[in-house]
């Protein structure tokens, strides 16, 4: 078994973040700087807004670095039990 994620194999081990101070204002604080943060934050400065990003350790050190992701992964069941369970009309809004 595998205990750290390939992603921190050779060049691409966490690198720690110091804070040197925090600035006075901000148009928008993202808390948590895992795969989702980090996106958001980097998607708001790339338009233009001033960002501060948080959280209690190194970037990429939380849940994105102990799971293969769950966002836009799908559902856990599937398609034929959904409809077996709540019906054709709400499985098929559920999953458009």
């Amino acid at each position: 078994m595998k205990n750290t994620p390939y992603w921190r194999e050779d060049d691409c081990r966490p690198v720690p973040c110091e804070v040197s101070s925090l600035p006075a204002e901000v148009e928008c604080v993202v808390v948590g700087a895992g795969l989702t943060g980090l996106t958001v934050a980097h998607t708001l400065a790339s338009n233009g807004m001033s960002v501060l990003v948080c959280d209690a350790r190194n970037p990429g050190q939380g849940a994105s670095s102990r799971n293969g992701g769950m966002i836009g992964g799908g559902l856990r069941i599937s398609q034929d039990q959904m409809v077996a369970r709540y019906g054709y009309d709400l499985s098929t809004r559920l999953l458009s």
